[in-house]
């Protein structure tokens, strides 16, 4: 059963790698159409920070309390709640 649960966190943070990669290249896409810079190639640091928190946390196969895999984690959301707030800003021109 401890194979099962390594399997099933690495499926889930493929998941999110996916979005991530759908976020980045959306960024990409409107620096490219619209000629503004969104800093697109910023995306991959969260996409490493969060793939290697899920990663982590496959290894240990714990579900909470990891201090290493939850700092991780932490700095990714951090650093894409704040590059996602970014993009927002830039692609609507500022307005809310």
């Amino acid at each position: 059963m401890d194979w099962i649960a390594r399997l099933l966190t690495i499926l889930a943070w493929l998941g999110v790698a996916a979005l991530l990669i759908l976020l980045y290249r959306i960024a990409y896409f409107y620096e490219v159409s619209a000629r503004r810079p969104t800093h697109y190639r910023w995306f991959l640091a969260p996409l490493a920070l969060l793939g290697l928190g899920g990663l982590r946390y496959a290894w240990v196969n714990t579900v909470v309390g990891d201090v290493i895999g939850d700092s991780l984690l932490l700095a990714g959301g951090f650093v894409l709640i704040l590059l996602g707030m970014f993009l927002l800003r830039e692609m609507t021109g500022g307005r809310r």
